[in-house]
């Protein structure tokens, strides 16, 4: 898509133009960290009391409006989709069920975290907020143009597994992104404008727009060219939100040792090798991620029993003694309520897909 279009989407949408009206009459009420909304019914009320000059403020919000975002943002069957955030939209606070890159093409926005204040984020700059980080985004001029990069959890786990291997900033990076989920979990990308990662997106558009057969593999190409560049050339300007520099949180060495030791760990282990009790490591895990130990391990021992499932020749008891379980009614019960079938139906699937 050429940067000719890209300014066409400068012009106001009719939702937009609403907006700016709303905006304009009243102004004072999209404080984001004064006045918190997570509706459009919360919106007005607030909003009715100090607006003057018979403004009427429309009974359903002009574009989507939800305190929960969920995949259906994603189109069924593709696992990236783009779209420009809505200028002058009031800041109604959400989280999300997937993992979002808002970068700002030109112009600024502001973004709101829970507990993390407002940050102004200008050209140049992108941020990655995990799923279930409750925040918002505001921008409020007409030649702003912040672009909204939305991920499946899924896809962004499988197209970044092999950081695990990388360098421990760029580890800490995707487990952060992963299992954090508060405003500490935010990555902000303060970079000055950069004509790649421009390009990056604009390809991201064109994919969209011109509806090519292959436009899911595209999507998720340049998406995840755009994280390799930023994450190559860009270490130095990465930071998380609140907290201020990566290297500061502990939670991604625990997550990563987590999943290297995943078949034989017990929270005594862990507890052990870093030194804590096991009640506040529980609760640490707990509170930073919003799950516990149990439910960690049973998502990595799933993810690897589903890999060699569909990769090896090892038969499914060997499977689940590589991956901690011994009892095998259990390991069947555990895989069939994560998979919605039996091992065996999962890998006759696999080679079905495969051919």
């Amino acid at each position: 898509m050429e940067e000719a279009n890209v300014k066409k989407r400068y012009a106001l949408s009719p939702a937009e133009q609403q907006y700016k009206i709303l905006f304009q009459a009243a102004s004072c009420w999209y404080d984001a960290e004064r006045y918190r909304y997570h509706t459009w019914q919360e919106f007005n009320e607030i909003y009715q009391q100090g607006v003057r000059g018979g403004i009427q403020v429309p009974e359903a919000p002009p574009s989507d409006m939800q305190e929960e975002l969920s995949e259906s943002y994603i189109m069924e069957g593709a696992d990236v989709n783009v779209f420009l955030n809505a200028r002058y939209c009031p800041p109604f606070w959400h989280h999300l069920k997937f993992i979002k890159i808002t970068c700002v093409l030109n112009g600024e926005c502001f973004f709101y975290a829970k507990n993390g204040g407002r940050q102004t984020l200008t050209a140049g700059n992108f941020i990655i907020v995990p799923p279930d980080v409750e925040q918002t985004i505001f921008s409020f001029h007409d030649d702003d143009a912040v672009v909204n990069i939305v991920i499946r959890i899924s896809t962004f786990e499988n197209a970044f597994s092999t950081l695990l291997t990388e360098s421990e900033v760029l580890s800490r990076f995707f487990w952060k992104v992963l299992y954090g989920r508060d405003e500490s979990s935010v990555i902000w990308f303060r970079c000055a404008p950069d004509k790649r990662l421009k390009r990056y997106v604009l390809d991201m558009f064109d994919a969209l727009e011109r509806r090519l057969p292959n436009s899911n593999f595209l999507l998720v190409s340049h998406t995840m060219a755009f994280l390799a560049y930023a994450l190559s050339y860009y270490q130095d300007r990465m930071v998380s939100l609140k907290q201020g520099r990566m290297a500061s949180d502990k939670l991604p060495i625990i997550i990563r040792y987590i999943r290297e030791n995943y078949s034989t760990i017990t929270l005594s282990s862990l507890a052990e090798h870093f030194h804590k009790s096991e009640s506040y490591l529980s609760r640490y895990i707990k509170r930073e991620t919003g799950h516990s130990l149990t439910f960690l391990l049973r998502e990595f021992r799933m993810k690897q029993s589903g890999v060699m499932l569909r990769n090896s020749g090892l038969s499914v008891e060997e499977i689940m003694l590589h991956t901690g379980y011994t009892d095998i009614s259990y390991f069947y019960k555990t895989f069939k309520k994560y998979y919605g079938m039996t091992p065996m139906a999962y890998r006759s699937q696999a080679k079905i897909i495969n051919l």
